[in-house]
């Protein structure tokens, strides 16, 4: 195999997947959604394993937009159109998908994590999305999960302004399913293989006994949770109008920060981003979802502000 491909690495009935690259090329997306299919559909197969290539601490990133900015209208859509197609495989997989991802996850890696059934993070993972702040959506293929998350307006907190959660804040808001201590990462596809079940529960089960959950820390003023309160005031609101006006009014150092931060993105991606979480959070369907957001992610390529943004 090129050294440069996506390594696929069977380990006793765990189908495991090493990104050896943080940023998803349209081949390598190609290739794993086979992957991922090939397994939904073997009888030895039990379980599917993707990680970054540096188990422990490797990032997970979106798509390289430097090479989007420069990228014919077709290879564009083609390449999105491998996004979701990939999403949609560990989506709909009957073999059970497991992310483990230990560093930072942004753009449609935040897809790959929040639509497998089971994501592993560490403490040192961060989940974030950037886009609007470079004059781009977020690109997440995870607007059906933000509109949904148990905060109302965190979703839209973090679209709108790249605010990272930490691990542990991730197992809070139920996008991680397991947290564990970023050297137990690069072992989870021996405790995965010689399992001969397929069963989420138990597969769910396993990995809680691998994981060794780190010590707990409190949630300070540098984690988006301390804000909690803030975040529901300010962004659970139906317009970017009212966002600005609850920003405006609640006059505090948080406040003017985020809207200081909001002041200095893309008034087109914040537009297009908000209106995308407000459809996804009435459209019933992951799947339409998806299809939507590959849409969007085609056209805002096409704005200025995006050609601004990229360089």
């Amino acid at each position: 195999r090129h050294a440069e491909l996506p390594l696929w690495i069977d380990t006793s009935g765990c189908s495991s997947l090493h990104l050896l690259s943080p940023a998803l090329i349209r081949r390598d997306a190609e290739e794993i959604t086979a992957r991922v299919r090939a397994a939904s559909t073997s009888h030895s197969t039990r379980s599917v394993l993707i990680r970054p290539a540096d188990a422990q601490e490797g990032d997970a990133c979106g798509s390289s937009l430097r090479s989007l900015r420069n990228a014919t209208a077709a290879e564009r859509v083609k390449h999105f159109h491998s996004i979701a197609a990939l999403v949609d495989s560990i989506a709909s997989s009957r073999t059970p998908v497991v992310a483990a991802l230990g560093g930072s996850v942004t753009g449609c890696a935040v897809g790959i994590a929040t639509h497998a059934p089971l994501f592993v993070a560490s403490e040192h993972t961060t989940l974030s999305l950037p886009g609007v702040a470079h004059g781009y959506v977020p690109e997440s293929f995870a607007l059906y999960h933000l509109a949904r998350l148990p905060l109302p307006g965190m979703g839209a907190y973090l679209a709108l302004t790249g605010a990272a959660l930490r691990g542990p804040e991730l197992l809070r808001l139920g996008i991680a399913t397991h947290l564990t201590e970023s050297h137990t990462l690069p072992r989870l596809d021996e405790r995965l293989g010689g399992q001969h079940t397929r069963s989420l529960s138990m597969l769910s089960s396993l990995l809680s006994d691998a994981c060794i959950r780190p010590s707990a820390t409190p949630i300070d003023e540098t984690h988006v949770l301390h804000y909690a309160e803030e975040i529901e005031a300010c962004f659970g609101v139906s317009s970017l109008a009212e966002i600005e006006e609850a920003l405006e009014r609640g006059g505090g150092e948080w406040h003017e920060q985020v809207l200081q931060r909001l002041r200095v993105s893309s008034p087109l991606a914040l537009s297009l981003t908000f209106e995308a979480l407000r459809r996804a959070a009435a459209t019933p369907s992951w799947a339409q979802c998806l299809h939507d957001e590959m849409r969007l992610c085609v056209s805002a390529l096409s704005s200025a502000d995006f050609e601004i943004g990229s360089r």
